[in-house]
């Protein structure tokens, strides 16, 4: 069985003012297919209400990294009172959105996501042994990898949004 190692629990990125949903989404699908993830959609949700709408998304981003290792950040993207507004863009008015993001990620790692090593009790002892001695070095420089790609995109989302970056 696949074992996840959750090596960054929570990180969120918040703005609120106006902004173009439909460019951001396209935007983070970018972002995390430039890295190299394959992005599956485990949840989209939209509400209409009389006032406002609002948007959830929860994306499993994962990329393969070798037979046994596959790095996984889990994106949630959280719209309240999202609104169309009038703006006044070079003296042009356009249409734009109004509201409120929180985009939330979580980076984990994902060993034996093929599930090779549990096909019998010697192959899992087998595993237990090599997860503990041998493939140590390698899961710590993995770590250090999938959190440098997590805060790529999450610099990345603050940029798109003209906040402040740390990192």
């Amino acid at each position: 069985m696949a074992e996840e190692t959750i090596i960054v629990p929570e990180s969120k990125v918040r703005f609120r003012g106006i902004f173009s949903f439909g460019d951001f989404y396209r935007f983070f699908i970018d972002t995390f297919k430039t890295l190299g993830y394959t992005i599956d959609e485990e949840k989209y949700r939209h509400k209409e209400k009389p006032e406002a709408q609002e948007v959830e998304v929860i994306w499993n981003c994962y990329k393969n990294i070798d037979d046994y290792t596959r790095f996984l950040i889990k994106a949630r993207i959280l719209v309240i009172d999202l609104r169309k507004v009038q703006v006044q863009k070079e003296g042009v008015t356009t249409t734009a959105d109004s509201g409120e993001i929180e985009v939330t990620f979580t980076a984990r790692l994902v060993t034996d996501y093929l599930d090779r090593w549990e096909t019998s009790p010697f192959l899992k002892f087998v595993k237990g042994i090599y997860d503990r001695y041998l493939y140590k070095p390698t899961f710590e420089s993995y770590k250090k990898r999938i959190v440098d790609e997590m805060y790529t995109v999450e610099n990345e989302t603050k940029s798109f949004f003209n906040l402040a970056r740390f990192m």
